[in-house]
């Protein structure tokens, strides 16, 4: 009886990373296990709350079917999130090439034009509005800014902010060390702060911190465009997002910087709005 000639291909067994609690003396941790055992090539990521982090996992779902180049979520369970390893040399340091600002463009242009979960949708989109209220207030109540001063920068942002859509699905962290080159390819990695936010300040943003040159901006706005990413008079709304960035540092950093910092941040972002 002769043999079949043909070679058995194995499967590769499917392997589903677990969530667990271990004791180190009195504190109970959460890992992750792999078969058993503990696996270092994947990393955390805690939310807040299970509804953040289900939005998280939303978010990565949607560009996965997009086929966005982008760090993914494999499993979530309650507020923890597991995250896809992601080997490879950020571009922190590096000289940024004409081909990869292209290729970063289009990598924006496919997270922007991925279909918003509806579950997040309405809630999300309420929260960038009500954001700007909140922290206002916050920033009043805890005397970084006068009554006047808060006042000044709820009704610059509200007023701006309704001429500023669309609301797109952001990374909103693209810096040159959330940036993996792996196999020749650009990957984003460290998805956490991922959400819907304004489109044009995410672009602005994403050109500042991987600090483009006006050739480089121009290249980087065009190959947006050629990618489906509508950007009209994009050009015209750049000094809105400077105070407005500089206005999420203040509250970010308010009480993670010394007293002298907080200062001349507030001076910098009454500096930065249009003269009245």
């Amino acid at each position: 009886m002769k043999r079949s000639s043909r070679k058995q291909v194995q499967k590769s067994p499917v392997i589903t990373p677990q969530f667990r609690e271990v004791t180190r003396g009195s504190v109970n941790e959460r890992h992750v296990f792999i078969d058993n055992r503990p696996d270092p090539q994947y990393r955390y990521h805690m939310e807040k709350n299970p509804r953040r982090a289900q939005e998280l996992e939303a978010i990565s779902n949607a560009w996965v079917q997009r086929r966005v180049p982008v760090q993914k979520v494999l499993l979530r369970k309650g507020p923890f999130v597991l995250l896809d390893y992601i080997a490879g040399e950020t571009l922190e340091g590096k000289r940024l090439t004409g081909g990869q600002i292209a290729e970063m463009a289009r990598m924006v242009a496919k997270m922007h034009s991925a279909h918003i979960p509806l579950k997040i949708q309405v809630p999300k989109i309420e929260t960038v509005f009500n954001r700007i209220k909140e922290r206002t207030r916050i920033l009043e109540q805890e005397r970084f800014l006068t009554a006047s001063q808060a006042n000044r920068l709820r009704t610059f942002f509200l007023t701006h902010a309704a001429t500023r859509l669309p609301l797109v699905l952001s990374h909103n962290d693209l810096a040159r060390d959330n940036i993996v080159t792996r196999k020749g390819k650009l990957v984003a990695i460290d998805i956490g702060d991922a959400g819907i936010s304004f489109r044009d300040f995410e672009l602005w943003r994403t050109m500042t911190k991987l600090k483009l040159t006006p050739q480089q901006q121009a290249r980087f706005i065009s190959e947006y465009k050629r990618n489906g990413g509508n950007t009209n008079e994009f050009t015209q709304t750049q000094q809105f997002w400077k105070p407005y960035a500089l206005f999420l540092a203040l509250y970010s950093h308010r009480n993670r910087r010394p007293k002298k910092e907080i200062k001349e941040l507030t001076q910098e972002i009454f500096a930065s709005l249009p003269k009245k």
